[in-house]
């Protein structure tokens, strides 16, 4: 959760032909980094066997979680033995295999776009395109901090959580970054892993909560600690109308998941802080037309997942800042499903949505 890294005598091979460029070109080169965590290629549980709203199960007992055991085709459908959930199935069928299952291995960002993360995105952009995905809207308005200022965009909080990005925006991030949209199927895996699912869980593993009051230390200043120090979660009884310092709970002290907020293999903030979407395998707008491809660093590219922006395919999970922290804490459950109804990103900008990307592991 906590330290620094480092990496000597790294390499990158850069093919800058395929740029379009010549060795003869003055280019500017930066290096960009974003933590991730591998997930391990292996069987994992979706549902907990709780009263998660929407829940997935094991046809026909809605107490039994479905056990994913390959990375093949999945049916989803009211079949004994097949996969289903309690609610949020439109469209009834195969998730192909072509379909991120979670089985495999995979790379997940640590922790969601940050808004030094995308501060950066925008700076590399030609500046006659980077106007497009500016968040223009008054400095501070829920938290975010992001402003242009002497031909540059800057933030003052750049280990926030950015929310009040559109749709598109954030799918251009993902293909900027080489990464891709993940899917509700590989969110259940990244939170719960391999573990024997505990009803009604939250992403670091049991159904209890510590939710933030406050901060000590200078908000925005990447420093700054959760009040009280064993909060684990951000949701609506703190008085800040947007996210915290991403990671905020995972310290030097931080001894467990649950102190940590952190999901199996150490994803943090899966719980609380920003909605995550996903692509849902309620609708065959999701299922059936998103495929494993990823990011090739230009800024827009027509994936499937792109053209899906439009239609049904997204819905969101893991909850956010502005949930309470008494009955519908539990939309911050790893398994519940409450708005996998889809066209969450075509209802951007929210300041309630944040994104993560992922990447399938070679």
């Amino acid at each position: 959760g906590a330290g620094s890294v480092t990496c000597e005598q790294m390499r990158l091979h850069w093919n800058y032909a395929a740029s379009g460029l010549s060795g003869t070109n003055d280019v500017d080169i930066a290096v960009m980094g974003i933590e991730m965590v591998y997930i391990p290629e292996g069987p994992f549980s979706l549902g907990s066997g709780g009263t998660e709203y929407s829940h997935f199960y094991q046809y026909p007992m809605q107490s039994q979680p479905f056990l994913v055991t390959n990375a093949g085709p999945i049916l989803l459908d009211e079949t004994n033995g097949a996969l289903y959930a309690t609610g949020d199935v439109s469209t009834k069928g195969i998730i192909p295999s072509t379909f991120p299952n979670g089985y495999q291995a995979l790379y997940c960002m640590k922790h969601e776009l940050t808004e030094g993360a995308y501060v950066d995105f925008l700076n590399m952009l030609d500046p006659s395109v980077a106007p497009n995905y500016y968040p223009n809207i008054a400095y501070g308005v829920y938290r975010l901090t992001i402003h242009y200022t002497n031909g540059l965009y800057a933030t003052d909080a750049p280990d926030r959580p950015c929310s009040c990005l559109r749709g598109g925006w954030k799918l251009t991030y993902l293909d900027w970054s080489g990464l891709r949209p993940m899917t509700e199927l590989e969110f259940e895996k990244i939170a719960r892993g391999v573990k024997t699912p505990w009803i009604n869980e939250y992403a670091w593993g049991n159904s209890s909560l510590v939710a933030l009051t406050g901060l000590d230390g200078v908000d925005g200043s990447g420093e700054e600690t959760a009040l009280p120090v064993e909060a684990n979660v951000h949701i609506k009884s703190s008085p800040y109308s947007g996210p915290v310092r991403a990671g905020i709970f995972a310290t030097a002290n931080s001894s467990n998941r649950f102190d940590a907020g952190a999901g199996y293999y150490g994803v943090l903030d899966l719980s609380g802080s920003l909605w995550e979407p996903v692509v849902s395998v309620a609708r065959t707008d999701g299922r059936d037309y998103f495929f494993d491809e990823y990011g090739d660093g230009n800024e827009y590219t027509l994936y499937p997942w792109y053209t899906a922006e439009s239609g049904n395919a997204y819905g969101l999970r893991g909850g956010g800042y502005h949930l309470n922290d008494g009955a519908n804490a539990n939309q911050a459950t790893i398994s519940a499903r409450n708005n996998m109804d889809g066209g969450y990103l075509i209802r951007d900008p929210s300041q309630y949505y944040g994104i993560r990307g992922v990447r399938t592991a070679p």
